[in-house]
C-alpha cells in the first residue's frame, strides 16, 4: 500500500509538472534539482505551511498567459519553479490560504507582482 501511494504521488507530481510547463512556468522542482535557470526566467522558491495543506495561486502574465503555482501537499515543504521574468496579475488563489510574494505582505486578487531573476511565494493556512 505504501508503494502504491508513493507511486501515485510521484505520478501526480510528474503530471502537474507537465501541465504547468505547458503554460510557461517550469516546475515544481525539488530544491536538490541542479539545472541552470533558463534564459529569461527566474527561480521562484515556494514554501508551504507545516501542515502541508497546499495552497495555489493563479498568475496571469502581461501577454494573457495563465500560470498556476502550487504549494506542497507532500513531504516536501519547499520547492521551486522557473517563472518567466515579468509582471503578473493575481487572478485567483486558494480560499483556505494566505499568500505572500517576495516578502511584500499578504497578496490579494488583482495585485500585480513582479519576478526578475527570482522570487519567493509562501502559503499559510488561514486561521
Amino acid at each position: 500500500m505504501k508503494r502504491a501511494f508513493l507511486f501515485l504521488a510521484v505520478l501526480l507530481f510528474a503530471i502537474t509538472t507537465e501541465v504547468i510547463a505547458a503554460n510557461g512556468v517550469l516546475g515544481p522542482h525539488p530544491m536538490t534539482y541542479e539545472a541552470a535557470t533558463p534564459s529569461g526566467y527566474g527561480k521562484v522558491v515556494v514554501t508551504s505551511n507545516p501542515e502541508y495543506t497546499g495552497g495555489w495561486i493563479e498568475l496571469t502574465s502581461e501577454t494573457g498567459g495563465k500560470n498556476m503555482i502550487h504549494g506542497s501537499v507532500t513531504y516536501m515543504s519547499i520547492w521551486f519553479y522557473f517563472v518567466p521574468s515579468g509582471n503578473y496579475t493575481v487572478t485567483d488563489m486558494s480560499d483556505d490560504h494566505t499568500v505572500t510574494i517576495n516578502g511584500y505582505g499578504q497578496i490579494s486578487i488583482g495585485d500585480v507582482v513582479t519576478f526578475y531573476n527570482g522570487g519567493h511565494i509562501g502559503f499559510k493556512t488561514k486561521n
